[in-house]
């Protein structure tokens, strides 16, 4: 990572300078970010706008639906644009750039605990570019946080053998469906068989 001559982020130096940019005019203009550096304080201003963000002027504003469905919509016309497109599929360049941009409202629907919006959101960064690893252990933790431990798993399946960060997480998951499904067997026999003791 980047440091300054004093020891600081560069990354840090850079969003504190967007911040102090942002505070000094957020009351006349609007702000739109694409996330190139992770800059924690935009969070709980952030709302989707196409490829990139829009900052609130003032942070605790829910997305509302209009919002939500706006960018889906966006996103969806892109990509059965850009997969139509009879040069996309050989243009890697091309599906890293829109496949990084995706992520972003992804991000924001996670953050915001919009899991299914999330969902949505990295499934179709992963059309773009199918089995990017960022979007893939994205788009498992989603299903992770949902306790959908068999999708979560099935998600990370092609690369869990070539990564041990991979492979624990499997591990973890793997144990607690089997927890899971072990609830649903006793669940069932207790509704259906309560007097059976076999």
């Amino acid at each position: 990572q980047a440091m300054t001559s004093r020891g600081q982020s560069i990354d840090v130096l850079s969003s504190e300078i967007a911040r102090w940019i942002y505070l000094a005019n957020r009351d006349e203009h609007a702000f739109f970010v694409e996330d190139s550096i992770d800059m924690p304080w935009t969070r709980e201003l952030a709302s989707p706008a196409g490829p990139v963000y829009r900052l609130a002027d003032r942070a605790g504003s829910d997305l509302t639906t209009e919002q939500i469905e706006r960018d889906h919509a966006y996103w969806r016309d892109t990509n059965r644009a850009l997969l139509d497109a009879p040069l996309f599929d050989s243009d890697l360049d091309a599906r890293m750039a829109f496949s990084a941009l995706r992520p972003q409202g992804a991000k924001i629907y996670r953050d915001r605990g919009l899991l299914r919006d999330a969902e949505f959101a990295f499934s179709q960064a992963l059309e773009l570019l199918p089995n990017e690893l960022t979007s893939m252990v994205a788009l498992a933790d989603v299903y992770a946080q949902q306790q959908r431990w068999r999708e979560a798993r099935g998600v990370i399946a092609p690369y869990r053998d070539q990564a041990p960060v991979l492979l624990s997480l499997d591990a973890q998951w793997a144990e607690r469906q089997q927890r899971v499904e072990a609830l649903g067997v006793a669940h069932t026999q207790l509704v259906f068989a309560p007097t059976d003791t076999s």
